[in-house]
């Protein structure tokens, strides 16, 4: 894992990640694609696991009340 942390700044100095050839908008609409798909996918999923980690914060705040927490 070391070896890897002391690579990595090396590495974000390549040209490939040199990102300024363009301004943001270019490259949305040179390179740009739209994924509908997947893009519902995430937020539906994204919504349902938030929804049920709801009853989840409901248990943790009432256990949290008990002496053994404090």
């Amino acid at each position: 894992m070391p070896c890897h942390l002391r690579f990595i700044a090396n590495t974000l100095v390549a040209p490939e990640y040199d990102c300024s050839a363009h301004e943001p908008e270019e490259w949305a609409r040179v390179y740009g694609e739209r994924k509908v798909v997947h893009g519902v996918w995430s937020i539906a999923l994204g919504t349902i696991c938030m929804f049920l980690y709801l009853p989840a914060l409901r248990v943790f705040g009432r256990e949290r009340r008990a002496t053994c927490f404090k």
